[in-house]
């Protein structure tokens, strides 16, 4: 880390980089902003016969796997300097995103077909959350070459 501070001393960097100055924290805050709002106000289906709003809030399993989703948004946040352990986290919550959909469409097609219809936004914006979470892996593999580059300096 020295290293670090001493060779971008003279150029930008001037201070230590903290957890809120990272790019890769704004994009996991952004995806779990989206997620909260797709789940919370962004109905996942519509009943055909009712057109009755389904939120998935108002289900049990949508609370739960929202808990777990912003539970391992904040851990990964909170684990900047560990960027494996950061990048496991963003790992599972990618994969929460992708079972989420994938659990919603099969329950679509399997077991009640024609009961409602996917709302498209909903779908559109848990993708924009995980495509905010895959910059954020990018960022923090940045990071992590950057390290090692300097590593290799030493």
């Amino acid at each position: 880390m020295q290293v670090y501070n001493i060779l971008f001393k003279n150029n930008t960097y001037i201070a230590k980089k903290t957890m809120i100055q990272r790019i890769q924290t704004l994009y996991i805050l952004i995806a779990t902003l989206l997620v909260i709002g797709s789940v919370l106000f962004v109905p996942y289906g519509a009943d055909s016969a009712q057109l009755d709003n389904r939120l998935l809030a108002d289900e049990l399993f949508g609370i739960i796997w929202l808990i777990l989703f912003c539970t391992f948004s904040l851990i990964s946040i909170f684990k900047f300097k560990s960027r494996k352990q950061q990048l496991y986290y963003i790992h599972g919550n990618l994969m929460g995103i992708i079972a989420l959909v994938l659990i919603i469409y099969l329950f679509q097609l399997f077991y009640a077909p024609c009961i409602y219809l996917i709302n498209w936004l909903f779908t559109v914006s848990l993708s924009l959350a995980g495509i905010f979470l895959l910059l954020a892996k990018k960022a923090i593999k940045a990071d992590d070459d950057l390290i090692n580059s300097i590593n290799r300096l030493r």
